[in-house]
C-alpha cells in the first residue's frame, strides 16, 4: 500500500478514535528512536489500554503495527502539524526537544513529558530553549536535573517537574552485553551544525588510515550527515565500496555495530559513552571541532557530562595527527570495569530499573 494512502487512512482512524484527557500519547520522529522509548511504551500499555503511539516514519509504523494496533502514522507534513496541535491527552511523551518552539503545544494536552535519547548534558549540544516548554522532564541522572534547575532559575522560567528516572536506552542496551566481539573498528562521526566537521574534512583520510593496516572498519554516519552533507557522504561510500574490510551501517539501530566492535572512533558522538558504560570498550576521540549547539551553554556552572567521561575514559588524538591513528589503535586496552561501574553509579539513576520508575511515577500522577 502506498505511503500516501496509509497516511490518509491513519488520519481518518485518528479522527474516529475517542481520545480523552486520560490518554497516554507517545510521539516518535523516526524508527531510529524506537529502542529509546519502546520498553517504556510497552510497559505503560500493559497498565492502560489508552496508550497510543504516533510516528512520522512509515518504517516505524510498519514495525510497531506487527505487535500493536495502538499506532498511527501521521507523516512529517501538514497532517502531523494539525494532529499535534489538536491532540487530546493527559500525558504526551516525546524525545523531540523544542516542543512549543518548532511545533505548537495542544491546549487539550495536560502534560508534555520529555525523555532523553542521549547521555549528554542538557546545555551544550542541545539548542537554547530545548526543554523550556515541557511540564515534566525525565532525566538520566542528577547531573541533568541540576543543569536544568540552574537554567530555569537563571532564565526566570517556570519550574518543571524533573524526575531522575534513569536512561531507558542504557537499560535496553544492557540486554546485549557480551565480552567477545568480532574485532571491528566503528567509525561513528557526529553531526554538527557547523559546516566544518570531521566527516566532511577527514572522513576518507581516517578510513584509509585504518584500512591500510588491515583493520575491519564499520562506518555508521549520523542520519543528518546523509541528509545535509550528502555529497561528502556519497563520495566517501564510492571511495571504499569495493574494499572487503569496509562495512556501511545504515540500520536504524546501532546495536549490531556495537556488538561487533572492539573500539569506536568519533569526534563528539555520545555513542562512546553508551559503548563504554555497557560494553567496557574504549573510544578514540579525534579533537577537531567541538559540538556546541547552544552559544549560552556557559551559563551553567557544571562541566558537561560528556566532557567528564571523555577526560577520564577517552583516548585522544588531534586531527593533524591522523597518521598516528593506526598505531594508537594497536595500543588500546579495554576499560577498567570497576571504574566504569563506579562512574555509572555516581552519575546515572536507577540503572536497569528506569522504565519501572517512570511507569510508577506516571501512574501516580493520574490527578494532575
Amino acid at each position: 500500500m502506498k505511503k500516501s494512502i496509509i497516511l490518509i487512512c491513519n488520519f481518518l482512524n485518528f479522527l474516529r478514535t475517542n481520545f480523552s484527557t486520560n490518554d497516554y500519547i507517545f510521539y516518535s520522529e523516526k524508527l531510529f528512536y524506537k529502542n529509546y522509548y519502546f520498553e517504556f511504551f510497552e510497559a505503560l500499555s500493559k497498565k492502560s489500554k489508552k496508550c497510543y503511539l504516533l510516528t512520522s516514519d512509515i518504517h516505524e509504523y510498519n514495525d510497531i503495527k506487527k505487535i500493536s494496533n495502538q499506532v498511527f502514522y501521521i507523516g512529517d507534513g501538514v497532517l502531523k502539524v494539525v494532529i499535534l496541535n489538536i491532540i487530546n491527552c493527559n500525558f504526551f511523551f516525546t524525545t523531540m526537544p523544542g516542543i512549543g518552539n518548532n511545533i505548537r503545544k495542544s491546549i487539550y494536552c495536560k502534560n508534555y513529558v520529555y525523555f532523553f535519547h542521549a547521555l549528554a548534558s542538557t546545555h551544550k549540544i542541545y539548542k537554547d530553549k530545548s526543554f523550556d516548554n515541557f511540564d515534566i522532564i525525565f532525566t538520566n541522572g542528577n547531573y541533568q536535573k541540576i543543569e536544568l534547575e540552574e537554567r530555569f532559575t537563571k532564565k526566570n522560567i517556570e519550574k518543571k517537574k524533573i524526575v531522575n528516572t534513569g536512561y531507558f536506552y542504557l537499560d535496553f542496551l544492557k540486554n546485549f552485553f557480551q565480552d567477545k566481539n568480532e574485532n571491528y573498528i566503528l567509525f561513528a562521526p557526529s553531526w554538527n551544525y557547523n559546516k566544518k566537521n570531521l566527516f566532511n574534512d577527514f572522513g576518507i583520510d581516517i578510513i584509509k588510515n585504518l584500512l591500510k593496516n588491515n583493520n575491519k572498519v564499520i562506518l555508521r554516519p549520523h542520519p543528518e550527515i546523509i541528509k545535509r552533507d550528502n555529497h561528502a557522504y556519497k563520495k566517501t561510500i564510492n571511495y571504499f565500496n569495493n574494499d572487503e574490510n569496509f562495512m556501511l551501517d545504515l540500520n536504524s539501530s546501532n546495536i549490531e555495530s556495537l556488538k561487533k566492535s572492539k573500539l569506536i572512533i568519533t569526534d563528539n558522538s555520545s555513542i562512546g559513552l553508551e559503548f563504554g558504560l555497557i560494553f567496557y570498550r574504549p573510544t578514540i576521540y579525534i579533537d577537531y571541532e567541538d559540538k556546541i549547539h547552544n552559544s549560552e551553554f556557559n551559563i551553567i556552572s557544571s562541566k558537561p557530562f560528556e566532557d567528564k567521561f571523555r577526560e577520564i575514559f577517552g583516548y585522544h588524538i588531534k586531527s593533524d595527527e591522523l597518521n598516528q591513528l593506526s598505531s594508537l589503535v594497536e595500543k588500546i586496552n579495554y576499560l577498567d570495569n570497576q571504574k566504569i561501574n563506579e562512574f555509572r553509579g555516581k552519575y546515572l539513576s536507577n540503572f536497569e530499573n528506569s522504565v519501572k520508575v517512570a511507569v510508577n511515577y506516571i501512574l501516580n500522577q493520574k490527578n494532575i
